[in-house]
């Protein structure tokens, strides 16, 4: 099997991660809350979304890759008011060809890594569907 490799994402991961994201979305019964069609952002708001995470001290993107083909992702997203900017929400995603692989572990043990070494993150919160 070939290495994965977490690693912060990056504008030209772009086109990839907006056609991981549409094949996730059309997976039956995969238990997410947006429709396919409710997925639209255009390369240039997904660039931008990126760029965000890159420049924050409290957030961060992931993604899994493996042979230079994005197979997972994960994003932690820190509170934007004061209050909250110690907790992260997170989310994470690995395509179907890759679960039960590790692919999902590996990622969250690199948010986890990741909040550790922040001074803002003092809790991750998860929301997960079955």
């Amino acid at each position: 099997m070939s290495d994965i490799v977490i690693r912060a994402a990056q504008p030209k991961d772009t086109a990839q991660l907006i056609d991981f994201v549409q094949r996730l979305f059309n997976e039956p019964h995969i238990g997410v809350v947006t429709a396919p069609d409710e997925f639209n952002l255009t390369i240039e708001e997904e660039q931008t979304l990126i760029k965000g995470y890159a420049t924050s001290e409290n957030s961060v993107f992931f993604v899994a890759e493996v042979d230079a083909h994005v197979v997972g992702m994960l994003n932690c997203e820190g509170g934007k008011r004061k209050a909250l900017r110690h907790a992260a929400t997170l989310g994470v995603s690995v395509s179907k060809e890759w679960r039960n692989k590790g692919v999902g572990s590996a990622l969250m043990a690199r948010a986890i890594e990741w909040a550790r070494g922040t001074n803002v993150i003092k809790r991750i919160e998860l929301s997960v569907f079955v």
